[in-house]
């Protein structure tokens, strides 16, 4: 059964329509519910199924969670001293703001030290293209 994170993650991705529909029901079904929306987020690499899922929240969690193993692989192969923030920005806008781009790269690397997470944001770039 999923633990009580996930059910809430699981609740507050549904639209109000859908949250309504799902507490109505015993909490075992919600929570088999909730296991299941979980599974297949973690499956689902391609992305192809979070609108029948729910709503912007499992889109935003789903990719952050495709993007999480490629920025963890990366670390892990080069170090946070061999790797630079960027963006696709304005190109991606339809998929996320420049600010949101910041934010969420920026919980990406929660686990870096400040000085981990400065080089990744700033100090390689500013080494690699010589802007001193």
């Amino acid at each position: 059964m999923p633990a009580d994170d996930e059910l809430h993650r699981f609740l507050a991705a549904l639209s109000p329509a859908g949250r309504d529909k799902v507490q109505a029901q015993p909490r075992e079904r919600q929570e088999q519910l909730a296991n299941a929306w979980e599974t297949e987020l973690g499956e689902d690499t391609d992305l192809d199924m979070l609108d029948e899922l729910s709503p912007g929240a499992a889109a935003d969690e789903a990719a952050e969670r495709v993007v999480r193993h490629f920025v963890d692989t990366a670390l892990k192969a080069f170090g946070p001293h061999r790797l630079m923030f960027g963006s696709d920005w304005p190109v991606s806008t339809p998929e996320a703001s420049y600010p949101e781009a910041v934010r969420i790269t920026d919980r990406l690397t929660d686990a870096l030290s400040p000085g981990e997470k400065d080089a990744v944001f700033r100090h390689t770039a500013t080494r690699v293209y010589s802007l001193q």
